[in-house]
């Protein structure tokens, strides 16, 4: 244990372990949100010289934190109960390395992963298959969360990363921090609480969140269904960007409501109007069919000749690339190894600011319209079939 008194890492401090095999040394800060920060760490010896060349991520939290409101125990929990199963399921989540704490800090070291795909579709906005293979392993993500018992809350392409070196190829879920489990300790259901506070970003948080409602396994398909419509065309396929909460709550509804509207305003495929119909039918216990957005997704690359085996945008390199893309260009995606995205304070639970990306203090609930007369479209789950 480290004896040094201390709030925050500095590049070159050493951590020491209550092991004497190894210490760990800060190598520089990768990110920091209203709960801690994420910094670079290496395996020194007892002399601080780097014991061999792999590189880790150092997540830390005060101390002084209340237990209940702890988030790198979420963190701890949530990554720990992926050690107890199977290889397949675990992919998609950093591994755990080391916990401790010094006087004043907790930490956990875990898998150093790369860049967020937030960061990387704003720089390069992703070609079809990158975004239907990130939407792909993505979904499998929070399937596989789903199994071990609990919810993430805040599913976002922030809080998705590509791999480092060797695992560029796969895209991690991060960041447990809102994480909540669904299941008792005989493994029901938990009965929903009868009020909350809004949970996760407002630009990809689910209609329940809005509507201060307990989150169900539902609610994280609705969030990567925002976030998928974005992937695919990060100019039209989330129209409330930048809107004040109560237009993204009319307009998250009007998805639902129509879904075959986004698909007439952008270039989101039609086909996937059978997310927004499934979706809506679902009730907070409800379990999600993993297999009908799997499907959809598998079908829809078949109709425009894609295997999805093709390279990520992010593996090509930059002379072979082409700038077709979903959003006009695949060039210059960014590369540097990192946790998290996060430079900015942590802005996911309920928060006093009134942009677009933080949630308000008001707590009152928003009046849901009443429905629309009936729809005249053609069901998406018969196109979908349709398509097999």
């Amino acid at each position: 244990m480290s004896t040094f008194v201390k709030t925050k890492l500095e590049p070159n401090d050493i951590i020491k372990r209550s092991k004497n095999d190894y210490n760990w040394r800060v190598v520089m800060e990768l990110g920091a949100g209203g709960f801690g920060t994420v910094s670079k760490v290496v395996q020194v010896d007892g002399n601080g010289i780097q014991i061999n060349q792999k590189e880790y991520a150092i997540k830390t939290e005060l101390k002084a934190i209340k237990k209940q409101a702890s988030r790198l125990k979420i963190e701890r929990d949530v990554l720990t109960s992926f050690q107890k199963i199977d290889v397949p399921s675990k992919k998609h989540f950093p591994e755990i390395m080391d916990i401790g704490q010094t006087a004043c800090l907790k930490w956990i070291v875990m898998t150093l992963v790369g860049s967020s795909l937030e960061k990387i579709n704003r720089t390069s906005p992703f070609s079809p298959s990158t975004a239907l293979q990130c939407a792909l392993q993505t979904l499998k993500a929070i399937h596989d969360l789903h199994l071990v018992g609990y919810l993430h809350r805040d599913v976002k392409p922030a809080n998705y990363c590509i791999g480092s070196d060797t695992c560029m190829d796969v895209v991690y879920m991060i960041d447990f921090g809102l994480a909540r489990r669904y299941r008792t300790k005989t493994n029901a259901i938990r009965q929903p609480r009868a009020k909350t506070k809004m949970v996760g970003t407002p630009r990809y948080c689910p209609r329940a969140s809005h509507l201060l409602k307990e989150l169900g396994r539902k609610d994280d398909y609705e969030s990567w269904y925002f976030m998928i419509l974005d992937f695919l065309d990060p100019q039209n396929g989330v129209p409330w960007k930048g809107r004040k909460r109560e237009i993204s709550f009319e307009m998250k509804n009007k998805v639902f409501d129509e879904p075959l509207w986004i698909s007439s305003s952008s270039k989101v495929p039609s086909q996937f109007a059978v997310f927004s119909e499934y979706l809506n039918k679902l009730e907070y216990a409800s379990n999600v069919e993993f297999g009908i957005f799997r499907e959809t997704i598998t079908d829809y690359a078949r109709t425009i000749q894609l295997t999805l085996k093709e390279k990520l945008d992010w593996m090509i390199p930059e002379e072979e690339r082409t700038a077709e893309s979903v959003g006009g260009g695949a060039k210059n995606v960014p590369n540097s190894s990192i946790i998290s995205s996060k430079t900015e304070p942590d802005n996911r639970s309920t928060c006093s600011e009134t942009t677009e990306e933080k949630c308000s203090l008001d707590t009152s609930t928003p009046q849901r319209k009443p429905p629309m007369s009936k729809r005249k479209h053609v069901s998406a789950m018969a196109r979908t079939a349709a398509l097999k």
